[in-house]
């Protein structure tokens, strides 16, 4: 059904590969998760977060990409901001949820990450499996 393959974590402590967090953002909570949630806010949130992982793995962004890119981590940092005040979930803030906002100017510069990420170290470092 879906181009990816998932390795379950079988333990608490077992990490998730990123490429299986690519895939489950990519491809199963678009079409299994989103559907099934009833908040309109959290639809929204939740898609735009799909929709960064999407673009972020093309290996060429348009310039109207780039706008959507921005436009939808902008949504997504309303989303937690949102859901942080209103105490409708424990959100948590750190650097990571910071970091998108420069992504699309980063973008800019030197091209989609695809080119400069640290995705394709795993294997070495162990945590990439077969």
């Amino acid at each position: 059904m879906f181009d990816v393959k998932f390795k379950i974590p079988e333990a608490s402590n077992d990490p998730l590969r990123s490429k299986d967090v690519l895939g489950l953002f990519k491809y199963i909570v678009p079409t299994l998760v989103i559907p099934a949630i009833e908040r309109p806010s959290s639809r929204g949130g939740l898609s735009a977060l799909c929709r960064i992982f999407r673009l972020m793995g093309q290996r060429e962004i348009s310039d109207s990409q780039l706008d959507r890119l921005k436009s939808d981590i902008d949504r997504w940092t309303t989303f937690l901001h949102d859901e942080h005040l209103s105490n409708a979930a424990a959100v948590r803030f750190h650097t990571n949820h910071a970091f998108p906002a420069a992504c699309p100017e980063v973008i800019r510069m030197i091209g989609p990450p695809f080119a400069y990420s640290c995705r394709t170290l795993e294997r070495t470092i162990g945590g990439g499996g077969t």
